[in-house]
């Protein structure tokens, strides 16, 4: 406000345009800094302060009925383009689905599977492994919040790309540590034939995986509660499914027990200790880890 000169008695000689205003309608100047009464002003003032607040008003909510990109457009997004791959392995894969699901419980066949790769089936197998890996990532997103083991106001970009991080680093490990147990064992043929059976087993999960996404992202509480733990009970299943592989390659291979132990020690049991360690780790402290994070 800008200083006026006045001869107002009770005033000084030089006062603000606000004392001034509240002086003569005979008020207590307010000891605050908040602007002058609305009802002081002039009718061009408060027409001029009611447009303003309409076009903020208008301005707001045009912004809010806009296009804006979340998180759920995301996963809904490529769920849809997780189901086009689908289609187009069932289209262009000749059978691929049904080889690939006889191969996880025909040990035979898997193996004559395996030697039959060609530039088709590497290309129908990393689709349907890219499949598994965006699925995975997002439903144990989905899992994670359900249990609440990341805060409700987490980053769901930075943890989804950490998600996925982690899967693929497991997969990778996992996969490093049989072949070089092969190399150590001179198994090493033997080995690249359970990976091999190990990614068709992954592939089937991914389909699965999928469906409780689409299921466990998109429905009531009720559903979703039933999506997450369907989703864990399948998770356990295709685990069992896989050591009863393993036992099956080493009883058939006359595998002796200690090396049977040592695999177990080695690739089964202590990764899934260290996994249970550093999930408690996380919920006793409240999510800290994550919360840092994202």
């Amino acid at each position: 406000m800008g200083i006026l000169n006045t001869n107002t008695p009770g005033l000084n000689q030089n006062v603000d345009s606000t004392t001034y205003i509240y002086h003569s309608a005979n008020e207590a100047v307010p000891l605050t800094t908040h602007f002058l009464n609305f009802q002081y002003l002039t009718s061009d003032d408060r027409t001029n302060i009611v447009k303003n607040q309409v076009s903020k008003a208008l301005t707001k909510k045009s912004s809010s009925l806009g296009f804006a990109f979340q998180y759920s457009d995301f996963v809904f997004v490529v769920i849809i383009f997780m189901f086009s791959l689908l289609a187009y392995v069932r289209f262009y894969g000749k059978n691929y689905y049904s080889r690939i699901l006889t191969s996880i419980f025909n040990y035979s066949y898997s193996a004559s599977f395996f030697k039959e790769k060609n530039l088709a089936f590497v290309l129908n197998s990393n689709f349907l492994m890219t499949v598994f890996f965006v699925c995975s990532t997002l439903l144990i997103g989905v899992v994670e919040e359900y249990f609440k083991v990341v805060p409700p106001n987490s980053n769901k970009w930075i943890l989804l790309a950490l998600n996925f991080s982690i899967i693929v680093v497991m997969v990778v490990f996992y996969k490093l540590a049989n072949r070089f147990c092969g190399l150590l064992f001179g198994q090493y043929r033997l080995v690249t034939e359970y990976l091999f059976y190990f990614g068709n087993l992954l592939k089937i999960t991914g389909i699965v995986f999928l469906i409780l996404l689409m299921g466990a992202f998109f429905s009531n509480e009720f559903w979703k509660h039933i999506f997450v733990y369907l989703t864990i009970f399948i998770t356990i299943i295709v685990y069992l499914i896989k050591i009863s592989r393993v036992l099956l390659i080493l009883f058939r291979n006359r595998f002796s027990l200690y090396y049977l132990i040592l695999y177990f020690c080695a690739l089964e049991i202590v990764p899934i200790m260290l996994l249970v360690k550093i999930f408690m780790l996380i919920m006793r402290s409240n999510s800290h880890i994550f919360s840092t994070l994202v």
